[in-house]
């Protein structure tokens, strides 16, 4: 089974699925930008610089190509949490890139969809300290570019949701980690994951 955790860079979705991941048998979580660059390294490209300079073809064909792998991995009876965005900004450009074109999500086959939201300020702050002690570097995005693209992953969520049929859980990261984790777990209790 392959849950797609989306949101926006600084949402939670790591720290989501790390709280998870002992709660569900057989399971583990693939970053799927990561796992882009491992494919795209088999092809000569050094790093994700290198790959986001790829013509928009190349990187399509690599999405689905990372998607058929990952596909192939759940196949072997694991739960796959897929941390991903359905969006991302460009910094050539600041345009707003698809993340989960429809090639992709064929090769893919979720099963469910956990959607990270919340207000864009706590996102731009959380990221802004994570600069600030060293853990992450992210690309700056102000609070309207955080918002607008945060606007359009709900909508692709909910139209994926729609047009493949997939079941979604839109999840508020406003509360504490404690409740939103509870969310999860009676989802995952519905479906029959969790370890006993």
């Amino acid at each position: 089974m392959i849950i797609l955790v989306l949101g926006v860079k600084g949402v939670g979705k790591s720290t989501l699925i790390n709280q998870l991941l002992p709660l569900v048998k057989d399971s583990q979580v693939i970053n799927f930008g990561t796992a882009m660059v491992d494919e795209a390294k088999k092809l000569g490209v050094k790093d994700r610089e290198q790959l986001s300079s790829l013509p928009m073809k190349e990187q399509r064909n690599l999405q689905a190509m990372t998607a058929k792998t990952i596909h192939d991995l759940s196949k072997q009876g694991k739960t796959v949490f897929v941390d991903t965005h359905a969006h991302y900004l460009s910094q050539k450009g600041r345009v707003i890139l698809p993340g989960l074109p429809e090639e992709l999500l064929s090769n893919l086959h979720p099963s469910l969809i956990l959607l990270l939201v919340t207000e864009p300020g706590i996102i731009y702050e959380r990221r802004m300290n994570d600069e600030k002690k060293g853990k992450r570097h992210r690309n700056p995005e102000t609070i309207m570019e955080i918002k607008n693209v945060q606007k359009l992953e709900f909508i692709t969520a909910t139209d994926i949701s729609t047009d493949f049929g997939i079941p979604i859980k839109i999840l508020d990261r406003t509360g504490g980690l404690k409740e939103l984790t509870y969310q999860v777990k009676e989802v995952l209790e519905g479906i029959d994951l969790l370890k006993k």
